[in-house]
């Protein structure tokens, strides 16, 4: 019985997805574990603002998780701005209450907030309210 799941694409996995998971795979490292986003600011700037990614697009994701890495240990305004710009806006077609709630998560880390703590759900919300999207009217800015 294999415990660890096999997450190498198959043979017949489309190319685009093994592609977007080695991308996801090098913004994680270079931002989260090795702490050289600043060599690669351009490029994950160029990654928020794309308008070709999908709706659950892993390597959009790991930009938006390593800008805010990158914020933490440095500050960056074109880099907030894009941060701050996804949150507010999402991607513009696409129905994004993931991407925005990644988008706020990332700008938490980049002001302190822990990995845990940033991800939590808003004080005086229910987790489950999280899972099921923001209430009517809801802005993670206040």
């Amino acid at each position: 019985m294999e415990l660890v799941e096999d997450r190498r694409p198959s043979a017949t996995a489309p190319v685009a997805s093994s592609v977007t998971m080695v991308s996801a795979l090098a913004v994680q490292v270079l931002t989260g574990h090795w702490r050289v986003g600043a060599q690669y600011r351009k490029e994950i700037i160029e990654l928020l603002g794309s308008p070709e990614w999908g709706l659950s697009d892993d390597a959009l994701m790991a930009a938006v998780s390593g800008a805010g890495e990158f914020l933490r240990d440095a500050f960056d305004a074109e880099l907030l701005r894009a941060l701050l710009k996804l949150a507010e806006e999402g991607r513009g077609e696409y129905d994004d209450d993931l991407m925005q709630r990644l988008a706020v998560e990332a700008i938490a880390r980049a002001l302190g907030a822990g990995q845990a703590e940033s991800m939590g759900p808003p004080e005086g919300r229910h987790a489950c309210a999280v899972v099921t999207g923001p209430a009517e009217g809801w802005s993670p800015f206040g």
